[in-house]
């Protein structure tokens, strides 16, 4: 008799246990869908992180030769230092370019302005030439 009880537990048992482990087969078997699907989610996001990364990596490496050539074998030590932050480094960068332009249209309008200056008017000395040439006529003749 004990040992009816005793299989009669474990029967019970042993049938709660195979519904906790047919639930936990269900579990496992819709977890490992979802996993599946997490994967696929996250090859997708790497995939779209890593042609960010590149593109990023390309402008960073455009910017640079622009701007500062002499600090284009540093793109990687440049990119390591704004890791997480990258679009900040690329604002830098512009930033920078934009400022390069400027001096270079600045510098170029400073040129023009001294080299008028330092050159005789071409108007007045033509005009001054020949109300000279005109005026000797008029005594001449």
């Amino acid at each position: 008799m004990m040992r009816r009880k005793f299989l009669g537990k474990g029967s019970r048992s042993s049938n709660s246990e195979s519904s906790s482990s047919s639930s936990a087969t269900t579990t496992t078997t819709s977890g490992s869908t979802s996993t599946s699907a997490d994967q696929s989610a996250s090859n997708i996001h790497d995939s779209k992180h890593r042609r960010e990364e590149v593109k990023v990596r390309a402008e960073v490496e455009a910017l640079v030769r622009r701007v500062v050539p002499e600090e284009a074998d540093n793109i990687d030590e440049m990119l390591a230092q704004f890791k997480g932050r990258e679009e900040e480094l690329v604002e830098k960068l512009r930033r920078m370019q934009e400022r390069a332009i400027a001096r270079r249209a600045r510098r170029a309008v400073q040129m023009v302005a001294r080299v008028k200056a330092n050159s005789p008017p071409r108007s007045s000395s033509s005009s001054t030439s020949e109300s000279r040439s005109e005026i000797s006529r008029e005594y001449q003749g």
